[in-house]
């Protein structure tokens, strides 16, 4: 977003600086994540949870 602000505003340099480092994330590799609070749940408990509200 900060590129395409600074490219809006005629600020060019500014703006390729921006493209050039958002080119350079990278997501995060699942090895480094924890488990979320979901990871665990099945199915079968989903349609129970499921079916209890309905």
């Amino acid at each position: 977003m900060g590129a395409l602000r600074c490219l809006r505003a005629g600020r060019y340099d500014e703006g390729e600086a921006a493209v050039a480092r958002a080119e350079l994330v990278r997501p995060i590799p699942d090895d480094a994540t924890g488990l979320g609070p979901h990871d665990h749940a099945l199915a079968v408990d989903l349609r129970a949870a499921l079916q209890e509200l309905l």
